[in-house]
């Protein structure tokens, strides 16, 4: 017992923080119920030396037109600083995106979606 608790420790003393990016974004597959919608606000921040990047806020809003069908938006408005000190700040990059779940989850199988995107 004592030495599986020592490699327990061992390997979580070990471990580097995990991080997801491209190509490893991922969505939950169940898409918003056929008539509702969601709103999320937050913000996003990337701070590099000389270039800090922000959207302050965001939002998110997802709605479900049909059955297992998702339609998504996000509308952030971003700042970005230089090196110089100058600053910019007005509308990001929108989001736009359908999510289409083909597979219902049973005791057996679980459930998948298709979400392409698009930004611009």
């Amino acid at each position: 017992m004592s030495r599986f608790l020592a490699f327990g420790v061992l390997a979580f003393a070990c471990t580097a923080v995990a991080r997801a990016g491209p190509p490893y974004l991922t969505d939950d597959p169940e898409p918003v119920p056929y008539r509702h919608y969601e709103i999320y606000v937050g913000y996003e921040a990337l701070y590099q030396p000389g270039n800090d990047q922000s959207s302050i806020p965001f939002a998110e809003v997802n709605y479900g037109p049909f059955p297992n069908v998702q339609i998504s938006g996000s509308f952030p408005l971003s700042y970005a600083t230089a090196a110089n000190g100058s600053m910019r700040y007005g509308a990001g990059d929108l989001d736009f995106g359908i999510k289409y779940r083909f597979v219902q989850e049973s005791a057996t199988t679980p459930q998948v979606s298709f979400y392409p995107s698009a930004s611009g």
